[in-house]
């Protein structure tokens, strides 16, 4: 047997533990998604902790960043504003490459079940829909039912934890605010050669605001 006769076999499997053929498929197609939906997050999990040490210094360099143009900005000095700004930029964009890599290892199993079920049901008419409906039509509403369900678990298991630190906003985008609100758009402009725009980046672990990086 071939691995790839191997892989076929384990698939195939919970498609033939029910004597009913359509109920068959539908059982498998859910066993395939909760259990693409579980290795998807669990490999998330793994290249987030490889990714811990880099995330950490990316995120503190966001972090310094972002201070030092809001700084910048509330001393109206231009100049460093715009190149704290730009290096506060750069950072984030560093900070979304590693959050791709975790998107991607969140994705890739579904993607490999997906590719699977069309091979193996290509032509094949599937119960309870039109003709032309394809195992997709069943396998991706059930994929992201059991993402978004896995995701609400690990949400309110972490939340749970830490019931008494609701939001942890950065207080820097606060003063920042202030600060340019006090200002007449002539100022602001003067200031800033631009009107900046605040992106707040969460962290994962609070799904709530953390740092904040200027445009």
């Amino acid at each position: 047997m071939t691995p790839f006769q191997a892989f076929d076999a384990l698939l195939i499997a919970p498609f033939r533990l029910l004597p009913s053929p359509e109920a068959g498929f539908l059982f498998g197609v859910l066993v395939l998604a909760l259990a693409s939906a579980a290795l998807g997050r669990a490999s998330q999990a793994l290249v987030a902790r490889a990714q811990r040490i880099r995330r950490a210094r990316v995120d503190g360099e966001t972090k310094h960043r972002s201070d030092l143009s809001i700084q910048a900005a509330q001393a109206g000095n231009r100049e460093a504003y715009l190149a704290q700004n730009q290096m506060a930029q750069e950072a984030y964009g560093d900070s979304m490459a590693l959050a791709a890599g975790r998107g991607a290892a969140l994705l890739w199993p579904g993607m490999i079940a997906l590719a699977w079920l069309t091979w193996r049901f290509d032509a094949v008419p599937l119960p309870w829909l039109w003709d032309s409906a394809g195992p997709a039509t069943y396998f991706l509403p059930l994929y992201i039912i059991a993402l978004w369900a896995l995701a609400r678990l690990a949400k309110s298991k972490y939340a749970s934890g830490d019931r008494n630190n609701h939001y942890p906003c950065h207080t820097g985008s606060l003063r920042l605010l202030r600060s340019l609100l006090h200002q007449s758009p002539g100022q602001l402009l003067e200031t800033t050669g631009i009107v900046p725009r605040l992106h707040l980046r969460c962290d994962p672990r609070r799904h709530l605001p953390q740092t904040v990086a200027i445009q």
